[in-house]
C-alpha cells in the first residue's frame, strides 16, 4: 500500500516582483537649463499620466499592435528654454511590468530494496504561462519616438520536464 499512497512530494516555487518604477528623462539638455550637471540629461515636465491601459500583452509591441506602448509619452512635454522640469526622478505610480512566476513540481520516490530509491519528478516551470518583457532601457527619454515601447520578451515560455532518477 505505501509504494501506491506514500512517498508523494509536492512543492512550488512562486515569484511576484514588481516591476522597476520609470525614470523618464529627456534625449538632450533640450531647454538649456542644465549646465551639464545630471549626466547632461534633465527632467521633462509630467503634463499627463504617463500610464496606459490594458493588460500586458495589450501594451507591450508586437506585429500585431506594433505602436502599443507601457507609457504615454504625451504626458511628458519639454520645459521652457532656461527651466528645469517637474517630473520626478523615479515615479513610483508608472512602474514596468510586475513579474510573477509560479513553478510546480511533483515527485514520487519508490523505495527499493536496501537503500535503492526511485524518483519519478514532473515538473512545469512557469505554470502561468506569463510573458515576461524585458530590454527595459536604462535611460528612457520622454522626447524619443521609442518612449515607453517594450518589444523584447526575456525569459521562457511554460516548460513541462519528467525525469526518473535511480539513487543506490
Amino acid at each position: 500500500m505505501y509504494a501506491l499512497a506514500g512517498g508523494w512530494n509536492v512543492s512550488a516555487v512562486v515569484e511576484l516582483v514588481s516591476g522597476p518604477p520609470l525614470n523618464a528623462v529627456m534625449s538632450s539638455d533640450a531647454s538649456n537649463a542644465n549646465l551639464g550637471l545630471f549626466g547632461g540629461r534633465q527632467r521633462p515636465n509630467l503634463v499627463g499620466d504617463p500610464n496606459t491601459s490594458g493588460s500586458d500583452e495589450d501594451r507591450a509591441a508586437s506585429a500585431a499592435h506594433p505602436d502599443a506602448r507601457w507609457f504615454n509619452g504625451t504626458a511628458y512635454a519639454t520645459p521652457g528654454a532656461g527651466q528645469y522640469g517637474n517630473a520626478p526622478r523615479t515615479n513610483g505610480d508608472a512602474r514596468w511590468q510586475f513579474r510573477k512566476n509560479i513553478d510546480f513540481v511533483l515527485t514520487k520516490d519508490t523505495r527499493f530494496a536496501g537503500n535503492q530509491v526511485g524518483e519519478i519528478r514532473f515538473e512545469i516551470l512557469n505554470l502561468t504561462n506569463t510573458a515576461k518583457f524585458g530590454n527595459y532601457p536604462t535611460i528612457n527619454e520622454a522626447n524619443l519616438s521609442s518612449f515607453g515601447r517594450v518589444d523584447i520578451q526575456a525569459g521562457f515560455m511554460q516548460i513541462w520536464q519528467l525525469s526518473f532518477r535511480y539513487r543506490f
